[in-house]
Formats: structure tokens, sequence, C-alpha cells
């Protein structure tokens, strides 16, 4: 800024003064010329008047007064007392410069620095800024340092980080704040001269004792991160606090987050608000999103997912990650906006597509169950494919089932294997059952039933009653494992007690026939009752035959023809056999042979060799339906085609005089 030249005049008798140094001017005196000039300015003995200020001087710097030609330089670069000159304030600014007026040349540096009155020219600016430097003029050492500082080759000059610090120095020791930070920061970034924390931070400590906004900030900013010494939230706290309430808007979300997590201060999530809604009202971005937070999850405030919501489109719409996401997934819920789905995948999209790995798998499944987006496999395949490609074991188990069904892309289980271990590795319980699926059918993998088991195991520790039920059925078949009745027992006691009906259908036999327990027929129809109330077909058979053969307590041929039906209905053929065998021989019913050919028929047409043999003697001997030995050979031998001895020696007999 510049300012007016002048002696500091007495202000007793200022009238008088005045009159007395009107006439000496007018008699030509060069030194009163510029004390009436400074006395017309103040206004001091007479009213103030800009343009005789102006005359007077200029009467004065003529005749070659130093301070006037400098302050006619000044009124000319302001516009005070006539119009605005560069050009003229150059001309009068060099005089008082060249005389060695400090504070003229200064000025003129500054002036070539903008280029003002003239070309702009670094060389020249530097030249009188490091005269008046030299002079000990504080102003131009702290322009000379920034200039260093920067540089600029387009201009003449190079960066000069030693010259920046020099003259920085010098004006950091005459007390200029700004001077005492810019010291401070070079040694806290060991720009020219050997990093030192310590040696910043006192300098940082004496422009901060001026009220430097810059200097307690970054004070704050080294205690809270312990550079050069122990972290200090105390100490970081007051300098914050006092960088915060001159507005310095990163101090007070700072302040804000110390206060959040008690550092430096008694936790207090209402004082964290506080500084938040400050900061954030100044447009700090992290304020927002905390402030967004913080209403979202009531912290320091009631939860208000309205206002969260007001803050987090602010912030979402600067590119905030977590604020696209959680605004999406408010969008999809309700929280504090209406429902909508097109807004919600509007902000997943921009979630996604920098990177957010819930985002992505979020988009692919909406893509792919198509009840929020129009059904889309290729974009599900895409953004199943980003989350899965950086660790989301949902979206790993959910391409492979792209690749395992041949949904957009190409079948391929050899694709399904690779994600399907990917996830799997994770301790994905899915992505583990459905992988040793694959090693036990040699889909994707070459068969290997002892890899399928050890899947099945981890699946199965995690409580997957289908991997459960499977692992135990291996030990029963002793594939990729030893038998052992008793392992496989127990792991389908584990998944047949989770409700899994196979695996209670599975133990009810195993407690039937004493393999690996002991054998108990009233556990045994126990765990078939479990499963055949499930629909469980088998079991609905077991509990039928148990019913049926059993020669004790248990022998009930009401309730054996009651599951056996409901099998039946389920088109399990041997329930379907039995049936027609019990309406043949009329166990529990009357005996019916139109029922039972029916029965037989069902299982026969299921290719059962047994009920093809039986049908085929109902047709030969027309029991239940019309004689037709055409249809009995034709049974016979469909009976006889899969081995059974009585079917073909009929059918032999049948077709011998043909």
């Amino acid at each position: 800024m510049l300012f007016i030249a002048g002696p500091a005049l007495s202000t007793q008798g200022d009238k008088a003064l005045f009159n007395r140094v009107l006439q000496q001017s007018k008699q030509g005196d060069a030194t009163a010329q510029f004390n009436l000039g400074v006395m017309y300015f103040n206004g001091q003995g007479v009213e103030q008047n800009l343009q005789q200020a102006h005359q007077w001087w200029l009467k004065s710097a003529e005749q070659g007064v130093v301070k006037a030609q400098y302050n006619v330089g000044v009124l000319y670069f302001n516009g005070q007392g006539g119009a605005k000159s560069y050009e003229q304030a150059m001309e009068w600014l060099s005089l008082a410069a060249e005389s060695g007026y400090a504070e003229a040349q200064s000025r003129l540096g500054m002036m070539f620095s903008m280029g003002l009155g003239s070309a702009q020219s670094y060389p020249k600016a530097i030249e009188w800024l490091e005269k008046a430097a030299e002079q000990g003029h504080s102003r131009s050492q702290l322009i000379l340092g920034g200039l260093y500082f920067k540089g600029d080759d387009g201009q003449g000059f190079n960066q000069n980080l030693a010259k920046a610090h020099h003259w920085w120095h010098q004006a950091a020791e005459q007390g200029i704040a700004d001077a005492q930070y810019n010291v401070g920061l070079m040694y806290i970034r060991g720009l020219s001269v050997t990093q030192n924390y310590q040696v910043g931070a006192d300098w940082y400590r004496k422009a901060a004792s001026q009220q430097h906004i810059l200097a307690q900030y970054d004070l704050g900013r080294l205690y809270e991160q312990g550079y050069g010494g122990d972290q200090d939230y105390i100490q970081a706290a007051e300098y914050y606090r006092k960088a915060a309430d001159q507005q310095h808007i990163d101090a007070q979300y700072r302040l804000g987050r110390l206060y959040e997590q008690g550092y430096g201060v008694d936790q207090d999530l209402a004082a964290a608000l506080v500084w938040y809604q400050k900061a954030a009202d100044k447009a700090h971005i992290e304020a927002q999103y905390r402030l967004a937070f913080s209403y979202d999850r009531g912290l320091g405030v009631e939860q208000n997912y309205v206002q969260a919501a007001e803050w987090y489109k602010q912030v979402a719409a600067e590119g905030v990650l977590e604020a696209q996401y959680r605004l999406a997934v408010m969008y999809e819920k309700g929280e504090g906006v209406d429902v909508d789905f097109i807004q919600a995948a509007h902000w997943y999209t921009q979630a996604a597509a920098q990177g957010h790995l819930e985002a992505q798998y979020t988009l692919g499944n909406w893509y792919f169950q198509g009840d929020k987006l129009a059904p889309d496999l290729g974009q599900a395949h895409h953004w199943w494919s980003k989350a899965a490609e950086h660790g989301i074991a949902e979206a790993q188990f959910n391409l492979s089932r792209l690749y395992a069904e041949g949904l957009y892309v190409n079948q391929d289980y050899g694709q399904a294997a690779y994600w399907l271990q990917q996830a799997a590795q994770q301790n994905y319980i899915e992505a583990q059952y459905s992988l040793a699926r694959l090693y036990e059918q040699g889909l994707g993998v070459e068969r290997d039933f002892l890899h399928a088991a050890n899947w099945y195991q981890k699946a199965g520790e995690q409580g997957h009653i289908g991997a459960q039920n499977e692992l135990g059925q291996l030990y029963l078949k002793a594939q990729g494992l030893a038998k052992d009745h008793k392992q496989a027992a127990q792991w389908l006691q584990k998944a047949a007690e989770q409700g899994y009906a196979q695996a209670q259908f599975n133990l009810g036999v195993m407690y039937q026939k004493g393999h690996g327990v002991k054998q108990d027929l009233e556990q045994a129809l126990f765990w078939f009752q479990k499963s055949a109330d499930q629909g469980f077909v088998e079991a609905q058979f077991g509990l039928g035959s148990l019913y049926q053969k059993d020669d004790g307590e248990l022998r009930d041929l009401r309730k054996a023809f009651f599951w056996y039906e409901k099998a039946a209905n389920q088109g399990n053929a041997n329930a379907q056999h039995n049936l027609g065998r019990i309406y043949s021989l009329g166990e529990g019913v009357a005996q019916n042979y139109q029922q039972a050919f029916v029965f037989f028929q069902q299982a026969a047409q299921q290719g059962l060799a047994e009920s093809q043999y039986l049908l085929g003697i109902f047709f030969e001997e027309g029991r239940g339906t019309d004689k037709n030995q055409q249809q009995a050979i034709e049974w016979y031998k469909k009976a006889a085609d899969q081995g059974h001895q009585r079917a073909r020696s009929l059918y032999e007999l049948l077709t011998s005089g043909q």
C-alpha cells in the first residue's frame, strides 16, 4: 500500500502554523512547500484539499525535495488530487528512487513487476527492490523473497530459493509476520536449507504471535501430525482455534475433527458440529461431508435425514465419493428424500465410475435383477467385473454365475471356477460350496473329490447346510475321503438340525441302517418325518417304506399308504410301484387291479423294470385293463432290456411262436 511521506507537525496552533508555512511557501521555500502539501493532505490547520496538496508537493518536487517527489508519484499512482497516471507516477518515483529513497525504490520495483507505467520487467523490478532491501526496507525484502521463490524463466530471472530465503530471513528478523511464516515454511519443507521442523516451528510461532493465520493453522497441523516432535493434540487444538477464530476454514474443519474424536479437547460432538457448520457455510467440502454425516448418524445433533441429504447433495455434486454413495442409498431407501430409483441409480453410477466398490456391486445387482432398472446383463457383467477385480467377493460370486449359466457371456466353467476360487479364498461361503460342486462334477476344473471335500468342509464349518450334507455324502461314498460313517453322520446331523431336508433324509437312512450311529428306527422315523414334512420326496417314500416293512410297533399300512401317495404324486417311481403292489395285493386297502394298473403304468413309464414286468403281466392276464398281448410283449421287452430275467423269460415265451 502506498503511503505519504511527511513530517510529524505539531497539532498546536495549526492555523497560525499553516499561515506561516503558506507565506514561506509563496516565497519559494522548498521545504515549506513540502510541509504545506502535508498540511493540505491531512487537513491540518486548513480544510483537507488534495488538489492543493498535489500542487504544493509538485512545486517542492521540482526543486528536488525527494520526499515531495515520492508523494507526487503516490498521488499520480492513486489518482488523488488529479487524474491517475501510472506514467507520471513512475517518472516522479524514479527521481526519488535515484536519490536513494527506499520507499520510492520499493514502489518503483513493484510497478515494474506489475507492468504499471512501463513495460513489465522483472529484472528492473528486482534491481530497484534490491536497492531498497539493501537499505533494510522490510517490505521490499518480503517481495523480493516472493519473486525469487517463484521465479519466471520467461521474464529473464530464474527461481533462486537461496536468495528467497536470504531476503525473507532479513524481513523476518525485522518482525514481518509474512516473512517469518515463509522462512518457517522453507525449513519445514527443506527448501534451500536443511529440513528442520523445530526451526520451522519456531518461525511459525513468531508469525503466529502476530496473528498470522497461516502460521497458526500450520502449527496446528505440525502438532497434530507430530512432525519434528511428539504429537500434541492440546497445542494443535489451541492453534487451530486461533486460526479458526480468524475464519480460517481448514482450521475450523480440523478443530471440528478434534472435537469429534476427543483429541486435545474433551470429546464434544455438538461443538464439532458448530465448527463443521462454520466451515461448511464457506463451502468447505470435507466439513460439509462431516456435517452431513453427523445429521445422518445423529452425532451431536438429533438425527435428521432431510438435513443429511441436503448436505450430501452439495458434497456429492463436488464429486465426493462417499457422499455420492450414501446419497444413492438414501434415494433407494427413501431416507430424507422420496424414494427415487432413477436418482439412486444416477448417484450409484457416479460413485461407481470413481471406483466405489459397493456402488459397482449394487449397480450390477440392479441391472441383473431388473426391478429398479431395465434389465441389462451387459451392464451387470460390466459392474460386477469391476467390483470383482478389486476383490469384492459377492461380485466375484455373481460373475461366476454369469459364466456358469452362459448369461450375456459364453458359458465358461473355467471362468466360473476362477471367480469362485477368488471369492472362496475370501471365505465367501456360497462360493466355497459352489466351487466344491464344480470339483465334484469336474466342470471347469479337473474332477477332484479331495478338493471338493476341502471346500465343502470350509463352507460346512461356516454353517452351510448344503456343504455339510454333501461332505457327509462324500464320507459315505468314500469319494476323496476314506469312508467314515461316523464323520458322515456328524456332518449330516449339523445340516439336519438346521432344517436341511436332504440331510434329514440321509441321516434318517443312517439311523435306519445303523451306519455311523447306533441303529434306531425311532430316530430314523423322526428324521424321515422332518424331511417328508418339507416335501422331500425320497423321505416321503422312505417313511412309507418304514411304515410298510417294519415288523414291529412302527408298522402302519395306513400311514405307509399316505406317504407313498404323497411321494407318488411328486412322481417318485418307487412309491408309484409300491402303491401298485398295495392295490394289487390288497394290503391295508381293498384289492383294486384298476388302481394297481394305474400306478404300475406310471412307474413303468419312468423306466422302473419291476413295474414294466408287472405291467406286462397285467396286459397279458387282463388285470385292471383289457387283455393285450402286444402291449404285454412290449413291456416285457422293456424290462428284459434292463436285465429283468423273469420278464425276459415271458417275453421269449410269448414271441417264440411268432
